[in-house]
């Protein structure tokens, strides 16, 4: 749902998204000061939307992701900070609460593929 245009298109396909995604938390400051920021500022900027995305890496890396991308040591900072245990109580005491797709959107999953692209496996 990273624009209006995408957003009707998955949504006309029976695709649930959020109202709007947000693309500010990469690199510089990844902690959950930095992310509950990101997101009360999205607030402000969709007022209208029930639900923002955020859009994130995070994750492991090793030296075959290298091949593929430039983010890599982030990925780790970014997973530390969505796993941190005080993250949900910081976005509560700003008023916000953390869900699935699914649940923002009253639809149910869409099943992946088992394999997509080059033949990595979808989690």
């Amino acid at each position: 749902s990273v624009d209006p245009v995408v957003r009707a298109t998955l949504r006309e396909a029976g695709v649930p998204c959020a109202d709007a995604t947000l693309t500010d938390w990469y690199g510089g400051e990844l902690s959950a000061a930095s992310l509950v920021r990101v997101i009360t500022e999205g607030a402000r900027e969709y007022p209208e939307a029930e639900s923002l995305e955020l859009m994130c890496h995070s994750g492991f890396f090793d030296s075959d992701l290298k091949l593929y991308s430039r983010y890599t040591a982030d990925r780790e900072l970014e997973l530390a900070t969505l796993c941190d245990p005080t993250l949900q109580d910081k976005l509560a005491a700003a008023g916000f609460i953390l869900t699935s797709v699914h649940v923002a959107t009253a639809q149910p999953p869409v099943p992946l593929p088992k394999h997509r692209g080059n033949g990595l496996p979808v989690a």
